[in-house]
C-alpha cells in the first residue's frame, strides 16, 4: 500500500511490486479470489475492512492502491467507505479509465491508484478529497511511488534516489526486485522500504505481479507469518 515499483519488461510485459505499511493486525496471510462483473479477481484481503490494496483480474487489469494523494492530508472521518473496497469496485467498469472518470469519489479519503492493462493502457489516478487527477503512465519508464501519508516530500525524494541508484545495476528478474523491496535503500526503520514505527505501523507484506505472455502471476508474502502464496491470476 505504501511503496510500489513498476518495471516494464518489453511489449505488454511488466513487474509491479508493492510493500504494504499498515497496523500489524491488518496483515493479510494469503491470496484469495472473488468473482466481480463476471471475472475472477485475485487479491490479498484486508481482514479489517474487507478490501485490498492490490488486485488482478482474469481479463488482464491490475489495480494497486497507495494511501494519500500529492501531500499528506488531514484525516476527517467518517468516510463513505474504505479505499480498499474501491480497488475491487473498479472491476465493475469495463475499463480503468472509465472507472476513474465516472466513479463518485465524494467523501472518500485521498488515495493514489495505479491501473495497468496492456490492452487498456497504463494509468495513475490521484484523488485529493476534492479533485481527481488522471494521467497516462510512460509504459517504458521504471517508476517508484511512496505513500504521501507516511513519507513527506524530502523522504520521497530520498527513496527516489535509492531507486535511481539501484536501477544502474540493471535488475532484470522478479527475484532481484523482491530483494530490493526487502533490502534496498538504507537500513532505516522509520523510512526504509521495510519499516517499523514502534509496532504501530510496519511493513506487513510484499506482493508482486508479473505480467507476460497474456498471463499474470501474483505472489504474496506475509512478513508477519512468513507465509508465501502464489497464483496464476490471468489466463486470457
Amino acid at each position: 500500500m505504501c511503496t510500489v515499483t513498476f518495471f516494464p519488461k518489453g511489449s505488454h510485459q511488466y513487474i509491479l511490486t508493492s510493500n504494504r505499511d499498515v497496523a500489524p493486525a491488518r496483515h493479510a496471510e494469503e491470496l484469495l479470489s472473488q468473482t466481480i462483473n463476471g471475472q475472477k479477481i485475485t487479491f490479498p484481503k484486508d481482514p479489517k475492512a474487507g478490501g485490498t490494496w492490490i488486485a488482478v483480474g482474469e481479463k488482464g487489469r491490475m489495480v494497486c492502491l497507495l494511501n494519500g494523494g500529492f501531500i499528506k492530508h488531514i484525516v476527517s472521518p467518517p468516510y463513505k467507505k474504505s479505499r480498499g473496497l474501491i480497488v475491487l469496485e473498479s472491476f465493475e467498469w469495463d475499463s480503468f479509465e472509465a472507472f476513474a472518470k465516472e466513479y463518485d469519489f465524494e467523501n472518500i479519503e485521498p488515495f493514489t491508484l495505479i491501473g495497468l492493462n496492456p490492452q487498456e493502457g497504463y494509468f495513475e489516478l490521484k484523488w485529493t478529497g476534492e479533485m481527481r487527477f488522471l494521467r497516462k503512465l510512460n509504459h517504458h519508464q521504471p517508476t517508484i511511488w511512496s505513500s504521501s501519508t507516511l513519507y513527506n516530500r524530502p523522504i520521497r525524494a530520498m527513496r527516489q534516489s535509492w531507486f535511481d541508484q539501484w536501477l544502474k545495476k540493471a535488475p532484470d528478474s522478479p527475484e532481484a526486485i523482491i530483494d530490493f523491496h526487502l533490502n534496498g535503500g538504507e537500513p532505516d526503520r522509520i523510512n526504509g522500504f521495510v519499516m517499523n514505527r514502534a509496532d504501530i505501523v510496519c511493513t506487513t507484506s510484499i506482493t508482486q505481479v508479473v505480467y507476460a505472455n497474456s498471463q499474470a502471476q501474483i505472489r504474496h508474502t506475509d512478513l508477519i507469518t512468513k507465509k508465501t502464496t502464489q497464483l496464476q491470476a490471468v489466463t486470457t
